[in-house]
């Protein structure tokens, strides 16, 4: 999520895209601002990973990246469960550092016998940040306007991952280049409904998905795993309005190609984001599906004639989310 509430201009599109295109230069700068840092790999057994909004599909992917040996949970679910981090090293994931539930969550560690906590944020003098004992800076472009989160979500993904992999190098400029032709192929109308369906640890980039649908264009969105859809959301689908976006973990993915097929048989329509590599990582691949569900989000937006960021334009619903986070 944002991590301030200023009114955007017209131009915000321009900024979101800009950021988007940052990643090419800001993730590879980012991989070696971590190696620098020479982080001692930690013990996934020992560890708990927490954010919210974006942060939360971040430290979710994380966990399922580690075959769930780490666990990751939002603040407010440390805050109503505190032994679950008690003897572990608790990672805060909070670009803006500004998060009541994630400084409560944090200070509340520190009281129920965490072994450290570490502020993964943005902004080094931000309260989080303060109330940790150690600090992991995120680092990327940011242009003028209040924008979703787009680089700031991959930098974070890489942040989590480094904590417990070397890093792989990144073919960016390709994965923006693929994202961005795929991201043009769907279909969008104004009254379209978006169900994005993740396998394995791509589950919670299914979640980001929803929400830059959400935040970009305030459309009708959901996510699902692959098997849970077919019992639960399949319902809800009412005709061809319906677009579902499908993250599967690779070719041998069987559930999610058949699961395709099938809704194309019964003129459902149903994409499956296409795989690039087949020798591709599962954190390489999450950032470039989460590339091309920023562009989604984005030409769905400019397809929609949107003058900015759906979620500026409802003071109601924008104040109470800011009473509520804030």
């Amino acid at each position: 999520m944002p991590s301030s509430r200023r009114t955007t201009s017209i131009g915000g599109f321009n900024a979101m895209l800009n950021e988007i295109e940052s990643q090419e230069t800001d993730l590879i700068r980012y991989v070696s601002y971590m190696k620098n840092l020479g982080i001692e790999k930690v013990k996934p057994e020992d560890t708990v990973l927490c954010g919210a909004g974006d942060s939360l599909a971040c430290v979710k992917f994380t966990e399922r990246l580690m075959k769930f040996r780490l666990r990751a949970f939002d603040p407010y679910d440390i805050l109503l469960y505190p032994n679950a981090i008690r003897n572990k090293r608790v990672f805060f994931v909070s670009v803006s550092g500004k998060t009541r539930a994630n400084i409560l969550a944090a200070k509340s560690a520190r009281h129920h016998g965490a072994k450290e906590t570490i502020a993964i944020t943005a902004n080094p003098d931000s309260e989080l940040a303060r109330s940790c004992s150690r600090l992991i800076e995120l680092k990327f472009s940011k242009y003028d306007g209040l924008t979703p989160g787009t680089n700031s979500f991959t930098t974070s993904i890489l942040a989590c991952a480094t904590l417990f992999k070397n890093l792989e190098m990144l073919n960016v400029k390709g994965m923006i280049k693929d994202a961005r032709n795929w991201a043009r192929t769907i279909p969008d109308d104004p009254d379209s409904i978006y169900h994005f369906i993740g396998s394995g640890p791509f589950y919670p980039i299914a979640l980001y998905g929803a929400a830059k649908i959400f935040e970009f264009t305030g459309g009708n969105a959901d996510y699902q795993l692959t098997e849970e859809f077919s019992h639960l959301n399949l319902f809800s689908i009412k005709g061809s309005r319906e677009r579902v976006i499908i993250l599967g973990l690779g070719r041998e993915d069987r559930k999610a190609t058949s699961l395709d097929s099938l809704l194309n048989k019964n003129k459902i329509r149903s994409y499956l984001i296409p795989i690039r590599i087949d020798s591709e990582q599962p954190l390489q691949r999450a950032i470039y599906y989460s590339i091309a569900l920023q562009y989604l989000a984005l030409i769905v937006a400019k397809r929609r004639r949107l003058r900015g960021p759906a979620f500026l334009t409802n003071e109601s619903r924008l104040e109470i989310s800011n009473r509520m986070i804030y």
